[in-house]
């Protein structure tokens, strides 16, 4: 085809594959942040929500001796799971909280780093790995229904464009045998 479009048909054709194509990379990742695994079942948000409250309550009695990290780790939640609405909103906030869970993730480790080791009730790795397994289950928590939302729309996005899809490389196929 040397990559060149002579007809109205083909040129539909392409496009809708093009952006079927692109669309479905975005429908992956959302489907990944809705669902458990590639065929797993959908999750809900008591579901998340429940993983990082036993995860805060795990983490709690390993941080009752550091109160520098644990402030850090409530003034994340708290600002991780204050309401949002929107879309757009939703998206900025997931970009915030990507930045944020790193930034405190640095300031727990200096602290870590900083506290004596006969004050900690595990080893500084222990609890580093405990602090980001709960940050990550808080920001998935916060993120949670903003990916819910975004699903939706690429499903009502994606199905009818998927479906012009097949119409025109149809009409494509049958055009170009018959002509």
């Amino acid at each position: 085809a040397n990559f060149e479009v002579h007809s109205m048909n083909a040129a539909v054709a392409l496009a809708a594959m093009l952006i079927v194509a692109g669309s479905g990379f975005i429908g992956r990742f959302a489907y990944s942040r809705v669902h458990l695994g590639l065929f797993g079942q959908r999750e809900t948000l008591r579901d998340v929500t429940g993983r990082a409250d036993e995860s805060r309550s795990a983490l709690h009695a390993a941080l009752r001796s550091l109160p520098g990290v644990e402030a850090c780790v409530r003034d994340f939640e708290r600002i991780a799971l204050a309401p949002q609405a929107g879309v757009l909103a939703g998206a900025w906030r997931a970009l915030d909280l990507a930045r944020r869970t790193r930034s405190v993730q640095a300031r727990a480790r200096a602290l870590l780093r900083a506290a004596p080791a006969a004050s900690l009730p595990t080893g500084p790795e222990a609890i580093a790995r405990a602090l980001r397994a709960h940050l990550g289950l808080v920001r998935r928590v916060a993120e949670f229904g903003f990916y819910e939302s975004v699903f939706a729309l690429w499903h009502a996005f994606h199905v009818p464009l998927a479906a012009i899809l097949f119409l025109a490389a149809a009409i494509h196929v049958v055009a170009v045998h018959l002509y």
